[in-house]
């Protein structure tokens, strides 16, 4: 818990860092999502129902267990991991911060040629 605390601690001082870039408010918020999940469910619920969607479900034993000591098997909605895509089961948060990593460079003013 300590780890994964001080990771969202350092993505919000670099996200804070980098506020003046377009699309980071993205990544700052998404950061803030998935750390109020973490802290109010004392790790990142999956939802089961979700895990099967996104053709999964060999992970249930595994995450009913608190196999990795921070992901669980539990009902996510809203801030969990409760989004599926194949493959995958994303969480709010992790949409916001790949919505900003996207759009911040895409939204770079261009640069006058400096030659």
């Amino acid at each position: 818990m300590f780890t994964q605390g001080a990771t969202y601690g350092l993505v919000a001082v670099a996200a804070w860092a980098n506020r003046h870039l377009p699309g980071i408010s993205f990544v700052f918020t998404g950061a803030l999502l998935n750390a109020l999940a973490v802290f109010l469910h004392g790790g990142m619920p999956v939802d089961p129902d979700a895990l099967n969607r996104a053709g999964l479900e060999r992970y249930r034993d595994y995450l009913a267990q608190k196999g990795d000591g921070f992901h669980y098997l539990a009902p996510a909605f809203p801030l969990g991991d409760w989004i599926p895509l194949p493959g995958r089961v994303l969480s709010p948060g992790d949409l916001a911060i790949a919505l900003g990593l996207l759009l911040t460079p895409l939204l770079q003013p261009k640069r006058e040629n400096l030659r």
